[in-house]
């Protein structure tokens, strides 16, 4: 009978403590549940690490509307050694043609011979040319200049491009034409994380963010560059391109680094 007795009460203390492993098994489970669903678990995070990179990203990149999307006009560029003119006297065949301006900054014409022309704009030797002319030959002649090649401008392409380098501007050039001159992307690279560095006067950086699929794609316009400019292609999974872009824009490094 004692036997009996003992054997009844082992087995309600071995029913009574799995009952209270099962009670905190799933008092454990629900406080990891509702800690998920009030936003301070993996997805509350998240959205707090995308939501600074946004605010983050604001601060450093300057307003696209900045940029240009129509070619330059010539009349503002200064002839330089090297460039290639186009010049047409109208109605007077012999006169007009290519020619390339040497290293010294001249062009030698008929009629004329040699002329200085370096630091000229396009208007400026319109008018010394006609005004030679009309000295001894034509009357009132029209001259017109076109720059074909314009060598004194370049831009500098780096990061995950095939060929980076520096290369002239021989004419007005986009960003995705200047990229295409690098010879295109690599594999690694993100094409929303195209950044366009312009400096100022002074050698300080503005930086604009570009994303290259979009602007083929018609999503995005394509600005055009200005001498000097540097475009940096950034990796694909980077975590830390815009904290590398601030320390550029903060006159910290220079865009040439991220290569």
């Amino acid at each position: 009978m004692k036997h009996s007795c003992l054997k009844t009460s082992s087995t309600i203390l071995v029913i009574a403590f799995s009952i209270l492993i099962s009670g905190c098994s799933n008092s454990g489970s629900s406080k990891s549940y509702n800690s998920g669903a009030s936003g301070s678990g993996i997805s509350g995070g998240l959205n707090k690490l995308l939501n600074r990179n946004s605010e983050d990203a604001s601060k450093v990149f300057s307003n696209l509307n900045e940029l240009q999307y129509t070619p330059s006009s010539q009349g503002a560029y200064k002839i330089s050694p090297n460039d290639l003119l186009e010049i047409n006297v109208f109605r007077v065949a012999e006169l007009s043609g290519k020619t390339r301006v040497d290293q010294n900054g001249r062009i030698t014409l008929p009629l004329i011979g040699t002329l200085m022309v370096s630091g000229l704009s396009q208007e400026q030797l319109e008018k010394r040319i006609a005004r030679n002319l009309s000295k001894n030959y034509l009357q009132n002649p029209q001259v017109s200049i076109f720059i074909q090649e314009q060598t004194s401008r370049e831009v500098t392409v780096g990061g995950r491009v095939n060929k980076a380098g520096v290369f002239p501007l021989k004419t007005a050039t986009t960003v995705s034409q200047a990229i295409a001159m690098a010879g295109g992307m690599t594999d690694l690279a993100d094409s929303k994380k195209v950044v366009l560095f312009r400096p100022n006067p002074k050698g300080q950086f503005k930086a604009y963010n570009l994303n290259l699929k979009a602007i083929r794609r018609g999503q995005m316009r394509d600005p055009y560059i200005h001498g000097k400019d540097q475009i940096i292609v950034h990796e694909s999974g980077s975590r830390l391109w815009l904290g590398r872009v601030l320390n550029v824009v903060r006159g910290f490094v220079s865009p040439v680094s991220f290569n």
